[in-house]
């Protein structure tokens, strides 16, 4: 729910020369040189990861929530051990939630603008980023259409080869109203307890407790899902730090910290109007878009069989179109 933008900027301060990343790096002497991480190809794949996360998350999450643990109870009453479970167990249970995230993630960086714009280099340009320049700058419409057609059948074309099988309606919302889940026993009846993404996150080390493996995964394992939720939390905790910086640069750590910011921007008319602005706009847009869902929602729900597998399809289908083909088709020049 972070501004895509805010989080780009933020990891500007994590990632540049003399960021928090690589100035440690300089100071232990693990290099000479500060380590370029920013206004490349390696930064944009950090941040295009970090904002993805979520879209792999989700769907997985609720494929997980939908298992039903008494397969795994059976292949442990049949002699199959933590990793084999895993293995020949989970994973395959776990295969069209893992599909459905890795083919939604692919659709939404295909056309994905704001992160490679905000940390890649002028060499890194994605089509994206051709075609904002096409539209703004040059006002060449012929070629932005054209790539703007490119993009889309690429987009929809993936989904149809690949999409077998994958609903976009069951990416974002519950299939099952089961208990959390336990890797070692049966989620304990009427216990009421609601999963959360932590939990989640970190009960799937306990898979590996009882393998040979145990000593050397374990650790690893919970490494790996703090390092996850630092990833996370990191640029939202970056921007309430910068937001007190004295300088004048982003710079971590900053200076010294003021309240210079906040007195400039109360005291700017045109920021205060561009606040007001902004909070019009979205009250509007969830207004009528409330309206407006509640009534397309309540039609869907009506209808059956193929006619709402259908009418679902067209409405979720600008989740995968590429907002800078939105933008192409809906600008005026």
């Amino acid at each position: 729910l972070t501004s895509f933008l805010v989080r780009g900027y933020a990891w500007i301060v994590v990632l540049d020369a003399n960021g928090i990343l690589t100035s440690p790096l300089v100071g232990l002497g693990v290099t000479r040189n500060p380590i370029q991480l920013v206004y490349n190809w390696i930064g944009v794949y950090i941040g295009m990861i970090q904002i993805m996360l979520p879209f792999m998350i989700l769907p997985l999450y609720n494929n997980i929530l939908a298992i039903d643990w008494r397969i795994d109870r059976a292949a442990k009453s049949m002699g199959a051990g933590p990793f084999r479970r895993f293995v020949l167990v989970f994973l395959p249970l776990c295969a069209s939630g893992i599909r459905s995230g890795c083919l939604l993630v692919f659709l939404l960086s295909v056309g994905f603008y704001i992160t490679p714009a905000v940390l890649g280099g002028l060499s890194d340009v994605t089509l994206a980023m051709l075609i904002e320049t096409q539209v703004t700058q040059l006002v060449n419409w012929g070629f932005a259409g054209a790539a703007a057609m490119i993009l889309l059948i690429a987009t929809f074309g993936t989904y149809l080869l690949l999409g077998r099988g994958v609903r976009l309606d069951a990416m974002f919302s519950g299939t099952s109203d089961r208990e959390p889940i336990h890797f070692n026993q049966l989620p304990s009846a009427g216990s009421g307890e609601k999963p959360v993404p932590t939990r989640v996150l970190y009960s799937a080390v306990g898979m590996f407790d009882r393998t040979p493996l145990a000593g050397a995964m374990k650790p690893t394992a919970y490494a790996v899902a703090t390092f996850v939720l630092l990833a996370l939390f990191l640029p939202s905790a970056l921007v309430t730090i910068m937001a007190f910086n004295s300088g004048d640069v982003l710079r971590f750590p900053p200076p010294g910290y003021s309240f210079r910011w906040f007195q400039n921007y109360l005291q700017t008319e045109s920021w205060i109007d561009a606040t007001l602005l902004s909070l019009r706009v979205a009250a509007l847009t969830a207004l009528f878009g409330t309206l407006l869902g509640m009534l397309a929602a309540f039609g869907v729900s009506r209808a059956r069989g193929m006619v709402r597998a259908f009418t679902l399809s067209i409405m979720l289908s600008p989740l995968i179109v590429p907002p800078i083909v939105l933008g192409v088709a809906l600008y005026q020049p």
